[in-house]
């Protein structure tokens, strides 16, 4: 299992076709998701400090986080199933990563 708090990221590499994520850390770590079919990253600076990823199912998001991110809300509101990532940072990025089951 990775840690990911206080992770650095350093950039971000998303594969389209392959339907990838991919976070490079600043320890030369990479973290990738698959089955990718949305990410919304805000803030990407020049120190972006990860304080956790929380995983929610589409209809168990927090209010708070589909304020933050308006573009959820088409996902919160369908019959499908969708698992959400939410990246919080302690500093720079934050976003969300829209996962197909």
């Amino acid at each position: 299992m990775t840690i990911l708090h206080d992770k650095e990221i350093i950039g971000i590499f998303h594969h389209k076709k392959n339907k990838t994520l991919t976070l490079h850390t600043s320890d030369n770590q990479l973290i990738t998701y698959k089955n990718v079919i949305f990410f919304h990253i805000n803030n990407f600076s020049d120190q972006n400090v990860i304080f956790d990823i929380y995983s929610f199912d589409n209809k168990n998001i927090p209010n708070n986080i589909i304020e933050n991110f308006p573009s959820l809300f088409p996902f919160t509101n369908t019959n499908e199933s969708f698992q959400i990532l939410y990246i919080n940072s302690s500093v720079g990025m934050e976003g969300i990563v829209i996962l197909e089951p």
